[in-house]
C-alpha cells in the first residue's frame, strides 16, 4: 500500500492547490455554499429546490430511490447543477453504495454529464471506502471521456483529484490507481507526468506501478525515461524487484551493447539482486539474437556454477542459434544433453532441430528425428510437414517427399491441406503429373481432400509440358463438371500450346472458342501460336476463319476498354480533337494532303496481290481479265488499318494504340506491349495481373517491321499507258516503293504514339515516312506537293526531338524543314504559315539556349513570310493578322534584350495597332478572346518600356 509523506506534504498540497486554475478552486471553495432564494420558502417542501441536497440525503439514508423519480417528474431538478451533485456526494462520504447510486442515476437517468470535480469526489469517496474496483471503474471511464466531459481546456485529473482533498478524505492510493488507469488505457506519457507529479509532490507510488510504467515505457522504445523513472525510484525509497531488472536488462539487450549489459548486471548483484533463470534466458536470448554465440555459452555455464539449472527454453534459444549459424551437429549434442539431464523437449525444440537438419540437407537426420518425436507422443504440426517437404523438395527427391506424407497419414498425423497442396505443386514443377495427380486422387478419396483452382492449373500445365494432352483435357472437364471450376486464360493457354506443338490446331480453336464463351478475354499469343500451326499445314481456310474469328473479338475487347475505362474514354476523345485540329491546322497541311489523297492498302490480304491472278496457277493467261476493285477503292486490311475509322488490331499496343514498338511481352500473362508505355505500369493493363518481369519479343518485333514494310509494297496503278502496256503487265507485275500510300498510314501510327508520350515510336515512324518522301523526291524531283510534304514530316521530327531535350537535333529538323518549304510556292497561305511556325521554332530554341541575335534572325524571318503572305492575298483571316501580332511581339522582345528599346517600342506599337485595327465579324467572334490576350499582352510588354 503506498504511504504518504509526512513531511512537506501539507505545505506542497496547499501550494499546488494555489497555482491551479481559478474555475477549480471557485467550485470547490462554493461546494458547502447552499445557494438560496427566499421566496422558494413558500412553496411545499418537496417542492423548494433551496431543500434539494437535504430531501436528497434524506432519501439516500432511507435507501429510497424511487423518490428521486417522483421528484424528476414534478420538475424538482430543473435546475440542478453540477454543484448540487458535489454537495450531496459530500454529505455521503460514509456511504459509498448511495453516493455510487445517486451518480450513477444522475449519469443514466437525469442527463446530466457529471464534470471532472464530480468524478474525483465520487472515485475519493469509493478509495476511501476501500471500493477499489469500484473506484477504478469510475477512474477508467473518467480518463477515457475526459476529452468529452464539459470542462476547461487542458484540465488535468491529478490536479482535480488533488484538489478535491481539501473537501474529501484523502487515500493516497487513489494516484497509484491514476497511474494504472492511464496505462490500462493505453496513454503512457500521461502515466509518466503524473508519475513525475507524486515523486514531486512526495507521494509514493506502488512497486507494481513503477514496474507497469517501466514495462510500457520499453516496448514504446522510450529508453531514457525508463531510466529516469529507475533513478526517481531509487530515490524516493522504491526497491526494485527481478521484474525491474529483467525490464532495464531487456532495454540494454536491445541496444546491443554487451559491455554496458555486463556493468548493469554486476551493479544489481552488489545491490543484492541474485539473476534467476528468467534473467539468463533473456540475456541469452539477446546474445543469439545479435550473434554472439560464444558470450550466450559463457552465461549458460555461469548458470550452472551458480545453480541455476536452464531449463527447456535455455536449450531451445541456444539450439535455435547453432542451427542458425549451420551447425546442426552441435544443436544435436545440446539437443540430446538437455535430454539426458530429464528435461522432455517440446514441438519447438523438435522443430527449431529439424528444421536445422533440413537447412543443412541432412534429410536422414531430420527424418529420424521426426519418428522420435512420434514415439514421445509429441506430434507434428505445420510447420514440421513443411520443413521436411521442403527440405526433400530441395534435395530433389520428390518422390520421398510424397511417400513421407503417405507414412505420415497412415500414423493417422494430421496433414494439414496446405502441406498437401504444396506438395503437389511441387511435382507439378518438377514435370511429374502422374504422381501429383496420384497424390490428390489419394488424399481427396481417404481425407476429402478437393485440389483448388490453382492445383488443377498446375497439374494440367504439367500434363501439357509432357504432350499428355488426352489426360489434361480428361482433367479440364473433371475440374469444369465435377468441382464446377472454370478454368483460368493460362489453363486454356497450356492446353492450345500443346495442341499446337502436335499441330492439332482444329481442336486448339474450339478450345479457344470455348474460352472466349465463358467470358476470357482473348489471348494474342493464342491467336499466333494457333495461325502458325494452321499456316504450317496449309488450311488457309481454316486460317482466313481465324483471323475473322480474331479481328471480331479484337473489336470488341477494344469498345469493351473504350466504354469501360474513363482514361480510354478520355483519350478518345483527345483522338477526335487531335484529328479535327489535324484537318484544320494549315501548320499540317502537307500531312493532310497524304492523308486525303492516298489510302493505305495491306499487302497482306491475298486480294490485293496482283500476281496472285485470284487463285489461278503460274503461268495461265485471261486475256479478258480486268483489275478487280470494290467500291471502297481496293482490298481490306483484315487488321483494319487501312480504314479511315478508329481500329486495333493484333500488331497495335493497347495503350499507345499504334503499332508495337520495342516489344515487351509481361510476365506471366504474356500480354504485349511497347515498352515505353508497359514500362509505367505495375499491372497488365488487360488482365490486371501483376507484372513480375517484361521480356523482349524480338519475333513479333519483327513481323511488326514486316507488316510496315509490306504496306509500302503495293503495285501502283499505271495510267496513260496503251492496251499493250497493260498487257505486259498482266505478265510482268511491278513493284514500286509507293511511299505516299505508306506515308498517311505512318502519319496516323506517328499521331497515336505522339498522343500517347511514346515519343521513339512517332520518331520511328516520322523517320521511315521521311525516308520514304526523300526517295520519292530523287526520282521526281522537288515538287511542290513532295516538298510540303516533306517539310510538315521534317516539322514534326523537330517537334519529338524538342520534346526529348535534343536541341541540337530539333533545331536541324526545323531548318530541313524551312528549306523544303521554302521551295514551294509562297501563295498558298497554309505554306506559308508552316514556315512560319518552324522559323519561330528554331527562334525558341535558339532564344533558350541564350543566343538573342540568332533568335531574332529566325523570328524576322518568320515575321517576313507571314507578312508577304498577307501582302500577296487581298483577304486574308483574323488568324493571319494575329499571327503577324505575335512575330512582332517576339521581335520587339528581343530587341528590348538586346538593349535597343526605340526597335522595341515601335514593335509593340505596331502590333497594337494592327490588333486594334482588326474588326471581326460574327463568324469570326471566336477570334476575339485570342486577339484580347496578345493586345493585353502587347500593352503590358509596352509599358515596361
Amino acid at each position: 500500500m503506498p504511504v504518504l509523506m509526512v513531511c512537506c506534504c501539507s505545505s506542497r498540497v496547499r501550494s499546488c492547490s494555489s497555482t491551479s486554475k481559478s474555475t477549480a478552486v471557485q467550485t470547490i471553495a462554493h461546494f458547502n455554499a447552499a445557494l438560496t432564494i427566499p421566496v422558494f420558502n413558500f412553496l411545499p417542501e418537496t417542492q423548494n429546490p433551496n431543500n434539494l441536497v437535504r430531501v436528497i440525503y434524506a432519501s439516500l439514508k432511507q435507501k429510497d430511490a424511487s423518490v428521486w423519480n417522483n421528484l424528476l417528474d414534478q420538475g424538482f431538478f430543473a435546475k440542478f447543477s453540477h454543484q448540487d451533485l458535489s454537495r450531496i456526494l459530500l454529505r455521503c462520504q460514509s456511504d459509498s453504495s448511495a453516493a455510487l447510486a445517486f451518480f450513477n442515476w444522475v449519469r443514466n437517468h437525469l442527463g446530466v454529464a457529471p464534470n471532472v470535480q464530480n468524478f474525483c469526489i465520487m472515485i475519493h469517496i469509493l478509495v476511501w471506502c476501500k471500493k477499489f474496483k469500484q473506484g477504478m471503474n469510475i477512474l477508467l471511464d473518467l480518463v477515457q471521456q475526459i476529452e468529452r466531459i464539459d470542462a476547461p481546456k487542458g484540465v488535468n485529473v491529478f490536479e482535480n483529484l488533488l484538489l478535491c482533498t481539501s473537501s474529501c478524505n484523502l487515500e493516497p492510493v487513489v494516484f497509484d490507481m491514476l497511474l494504472k488507469a492511464y496505462l490500462r488505457t493505453g496513454k503512457v506519457n500521461e502515466s509518466f507526468q503524473t508519475y513525475r507529479k507524486m515523486t514531486k509532490l512526495g507521494f509514493v507510488p506502488s512497486l507494481n506501478a513503477v514496474n507497469l510504467l517501466l514495462n510500457c515505457l520499453s516496448k514504446m522504445g522510450y529508453s531514457a525515461k525508463c531510466w529516469w523513472v529507475y533513478e526517481e525510484m531509487c530515490r524516493i525509497g522504491i526497491h526494485p524487484n527481478s521484474f525491474t531488472f529483467h525490464i532495464l536488462l531487456n532495454i540494454l539487450c536491445k541496444e546491443g551493447n554487451v559491455d554496458k549489459v555486463h556493468t548493469f548486471l554486476d551493479r544489481i548483484e552488489e545491490e543484492g539482486f541474485c539473476p534467476d533463470i528468467v534473467t539468463y534466458n533473456m540475456l541469452i536470448h539477446q546474445y543469439c539474437m545479435i550473434g554472439k554465440l560464444k558470450d550466450a555459452f559463457h552465461l549458460y555455464n555461469i548458470m550452472w556454477r551458480r545453480n541455476v539449472m536452464p531449463d527447456l527454453v535455455t536449450y531451445t534459444t541456444l539450439i535455435r542459434c547453432l542451427c542458425h549459424g549451420g551447425s546442426a551437429s552441435e544443436a544435436n549434442r545440446l539437443f540430446n544433453l538437455m535430454v539426458s539431464r530429464g528435461l522432455k523437449p517440446d514441438i519447438v525444440a523438435y522443430n527449431t532441430l529439424i528444421h536445422g537438419f533440413c537447412k543443412e540437407g541432412r534429410m536422414k537426420e531430420a527424418r529420424s528425428l521426426l519418428f522420435n518425436m512420434i514415439a514421445c507422443h509429441v506430434h507434428p504440426d505445420r510447420f514440421t510437414c513443411q520443413v521436411l517437404i521442403n527440405g526433400y523438395l530441395d534435395t530433389n527427391r520428390m518422390i520421398t517427399a510424397m511417400n513421407l506424407v503417405l507414412e505420415l497419414t497412415r500414423l493417422r498425423i494430421a496433414i494439414s491441406e496446405e502441406t498437401y497442396s504444396h506438395l503437389i505443386l511441387a511435382l507439378c514443377k518438377d514435370d511429374r503429373p502422374f504422381a501429383a495427380k496420384s497424390l490428390s486422387e489419394n488424399m481427396s478419396s481417404s481425407y476429402g481432400f478437393i485440389p483448388c483452382k490453382m492445383i488443377y492449373g498446375e497439374m494440367i500445365e504439367s500434363l501439357c509440358r509432357g504432350n499428355f494432352m488426352k489426360e489434361a483435357m480428361d482433367l479440364k472437364d473433371e475440374m469444369m463438371k465435377a468441382r464446377d471450376m472454370k478454368p483460368d486464360i493460362s489453363t486454356y493457354k497450356a492446353i492450345i500450346k500443346g495442341l499446337c506443338a502436335l499441330d492439332r490446331s482444329t481442336e486448339g480453336f474450339l478450345l479457344m472458342q470455348e474460352m472466349v464463351e465463358s467470358g476470357l478475354v482473348l489471348d494474342v499469343q493464342i491467336c499466333r501460336d494457333l495461325l502458325n500451326v494452321a499456316c504450317k499445314m496449309k488450311n488457309i481456310g481454316e486460317a482466313e476463319s481465324m483471323l475473322r474469328f480474331f479481328a471480331e473479338k479484337m473489336l470488341k475487347l477494344a469498345n469493351m476498354l473504350s466504354k469501360g475505362c474513363r482514361k480510354q474514354h478520355e483519350r478518345d476523345h483527345i483522338l477526335l480533337a487531335d484529328s479535327n485540329k489535324f484537318k484544320s491546322n494549315s501548320s499540317c497541311i502537307g500531312l493532310r494532303k497524304v492523308v486525303q489523297e492516298m489510302a493505305s492498302v495491306c499487302p497482306f490480304v491475298k486480294a490485293s496481290r496482283p500476281d496472285d491472278s485470284s487463285g489461278k496457277k503460274t503461268g495461265e493467261k485471261n486475256p479478258d481479265s480486268k483489275p478487280e476493285h470494290d467500291s471502297s477503292g481496293g482490298p481490306k486490311c483484315p487488321f483494319g488499318y487501312d480504314s479511315q475509322t478508329f481500329k486495333l488490331g493484333p500488331f497495335s499496343c493497347m495503350i499507345c494504340q499504334a503499332l508495337l514498338f520495342d516489344c515487351c511481352k509481361c510476365v506471366p500473362c504474356a500480354h504485349v506491349f511497347c515498352k515505353i508505355c508497359i514500362s509505367k505500369f505495375k499491372d497488365c493493363p488487360l488482365c490486371g495481373a501483376d507484372i513480375e518481369k517484361t521480356e523482349e519479343d524480338q519475333n513479333l518485333q519483327s513481323v511488326v517491321d514486316r507488316f510496315i514494310e509490306g504496306h509500302a509494297r503495293i503495285k501502283r496503278s499505271q495510267s496513260g499507258t496503251d492496251r499493250e502496256d497493260s498487257e505486259h503487265d498482266k505478265t510482268t507485275v511491278i513493284y514500286e516503293d509507293t511511299s505516299l500510300e505508306r506515308g498517311s498510314f505512318l502519319m496516323q501510327q506517328a499521331m497515336r504514339a505522339l498522343r500517347a508520350g511514346n515519343l521513339e515510336s512517332a520518331k520511328s515512324r516520322l523517320s521511315i515516312c521521311a525516308k520514304d518522301v526523300r526517295e520519292q523526291l530523287q526520282r521526281m524531283g522537288n515538287t511542290p506537293e513532295l516538298c510540303s510534304q516533306l517539310g510538315a514530316v521534317l516539322g514534326m521530327l523537330g517537334d519529338c526531338c524538342r520534346s526529348t531535350g535534343n536541341t541540337n537535333a530539333a533545331i536541324h529538323y526545323f531548318k530541313e524543314s524551312a528549306d523544303f518549304l521554302r521551295q514551294v510556292p509562297g501563295d498558298d497561305l497554309e505554306i506559308a504559315h508552316t514556315l512560319s511556325v518552324s522559323l519561330n521554332k528554331i527562334g525558341d530554341l535558339k532564344y533558350y539556349e541564350g543566343d538573342l541575335n540568332a533568335a531574332r534572325a529566325y523570328y524576322s524571318q518568320a515575321l517576313d513570310v507571314r507578312q508577304d503572305a498577307i501582302k500577296k492575298h487581298d483577304s486574308t483571316g483574323p488568324s493571319q493578322v494575329i499571327d503577324v501580332a505575335v512575330s512582332l511581339a517576339k521581335v520587339a522582345d528581343i530587341d528590348r534584350n538586346l538593349g535597343n528599346k526605340d526597335a522595341a517600342v515601335a514593335g509593340f506599337q505596331e502590333g497594337i495597332k494592327i490588333l486594334d485595327s482588326l474588326a471581326l465579324s460574327n463568324d469570326e467572334a471566336g477570334f476575339q478572346q485570342r486577339r484580347l490576350s496578345v493586345l493585353e499582352f502587347l500593352r503590358t510588354q509596352l509599358g515596361k518600356n
